[in-house]
């Protein structure tokens, strides 16, 4: 076998009556302009694909990993990181009477001596400056009956912000930061570090309680869908 290139047609291109232009873009590295059944044009993306046997036809390749990809750009990078599965969770905070939550996958387990947690959120929206003011945090893991809550903190749904705390039942332990009850587990948190990555920026907690909740499956995220587990 041998690596090549080739290209990944979007749906209602002909591959057959296309697939010569293709190749020829392909060979040229170059991405190429084809006609779909509407007529309408589309600009079809090179992908490494991995050819068996030595024809030219369609046929012969079949679509690689994406992960293969070299330097992708953002876009192909989400398309993959849509097919990573993630719990979704609801992190909350309270500083000086004001609530904020957003909903989010990009959390985990940092280590458990001490107990740590680490919350990714995006620096670009200036109300997530709050949980670096307060210095607490709580990390809510939604079961599948939180699509709703989900949804809306994660402003999807257009209920507006200071309403949505209201689609849940709250609580709070040790640092005063909001706990959902139901949740099927919700970490408690100081902040200990944060780190600025690019678009984000990366909280580090230090659990000084846990909340368990009811047992229910979980409420994951994945192929940019709510599943249950």
């Amino acid at each position: 076998m041998m690596k090549r290139r080739a290209v990944m047609l979007c749906s209602g291109i002909q591959p057959q009556a296309t697939f010569s232009l293709l190749v020829a873009a392909v060979k040229e590295n170059r991405p190429a302009m084809v006609k779909s059944r509407n007529g309408r044009g589309h600009q079809a993306s090179l992908l490494p694909y991995l050819k068996k046997g030595g024809c030219d036809c369609p046929r012969c390749f079949y679509e690689m990993p994406l992960s293969d990809q070299t330097f992708p750009d953002p876009a192909i990078y989400r398309n993959g990181m849509a097919r990573y599965a993630g719990h979704v969770q609801v992190v909350t905070t309270e500083f000086e009477g004001v609530r904020r939550g957003v909903t989010v996958t990009a959390a985990c387990s940092a280590s458990d001596n001490p107990p740590t947690v680490l919350v990714c959120l995006n620096h670009s929206n200036a109300n997530n400056a709050i949980f670096e003011r307060s210095g607490i945090f709580a990390l809510n893991s939604l079961a599948a009956s939180h699509q709703a809550l989900a949804t809306a903190f994660a402003g999807l749904s257009g209920v507006p912000a200071g309403e949505r705390f209201a689609l849940g039942t709250w609580t709070t332990l040790a640092t005063g930061a909001p706990v959902l009850a139901d949740a099927v587990v919700s970490f408690d948190c100081r902040l200990t570090d944060i780190k600025h990555v690019s678009t984000h920026f990366v909280m580090f907690g230090e659990v000084k309680a846990i909340h368990f909740g009811p047992e229910a499956p979980s409420l994951i995220y994945l192929d940019r869908g709510f599943r249950t587990l």
